[in-house]
């Protein structure tokens, strides 16, 4: 069962601790904030979460644990897994026992931090205030992001297919399976809150697919 533990804020900032089994994972936001370092265990992810922190200007710091063990943020929690990209998905993905949950966790800590960094400006924000949307190009690939904190709670996500070789998509960039990008995002929604719609409008590239929506 998956236990959460307490969400703290001060102005501008929230922080966040979710554990499922031997697996925790702890989230800090701050608006404006320093560069922190973010350890997932997935070093794709990491890099992604990067693309939160420099396009909306905020301090992430993520840390995983596994069996007590913190993740290490240029380290890979399955080495064996880098072997294994050489044979068959199925043996890739069976030498990465924790990658779902890894991903649900990411999501729903980092949600939770940012719903308490950004109860304070949205406590202050005029009555008005409605949604931000924001396309972002990464080269052949862009992708819009709409986000309303205000909004009742509502999720949209096409970015399916990863990809256009082969043509159903890519399932791999590296060690970072593809299908696992809805499961973060539903769970850093379901702990965010609001509308958030996050839709692909044209792409070849898995790679720039992922990257352009963090960044958006």
């Amino acid at each position: 069962a998956m236990r959460e533990g307490k969400v703290a804020r001060t102005a501008g900032s929230g922080s966040a601790v979710v554990e499922r089994g031997a697996i925790r994972c702890e989230a800090t936001v701050v608006d404006l904030g320093p560069k922190m370092p973010n350890a997932t265990g997935i070093c794709f992810l990491n890099h992604m979460i990067d693309q939160l922190v420099s396009h909306g200007q905020l301090g992430i710091g993520v840390q995983l644990s596994i069996g007590g063990v913190p993740c290490e943020p240029e380290v890979d929690y399955a080495l064996q897994g880098a072997a294994a990209r050489a044979a068959t998905p199925e043996a890739l993905a069976h030498a990465r026992p924790h990658d779902q949950t890894i991903f649900e966790l990411v999501g729903e800590a980092l949600g939770a931090a940012l719903r308490g960094a950004a109860a304070d400006a949205l406590s202050h924000a005029p009555a008005t205030l409605g949604a931000s949307r924001f396309c972002a190009p990464l080269d052949e690939a862009v992708t819009e992001a709409v986000v309303d904190l205000r909004a009742a709670s509502h999720f949209a996500f096409s970015l399916e297919p990863y990809g256009t070789i082969p043509p159903a998509g890519r399932e791999w960039i590296g060690l970072y399976r593809t299908a696992y990008t809805r499961l973060l995002w539903q769970r850093l929604h379901g702990a965010l809150g609001g509308r958030m719609e996050l839709l692909k409008l044209r792409g070849a590239n898995a790679h720039h697919i992922v990257e352009a929506t963090f960044k958006a």
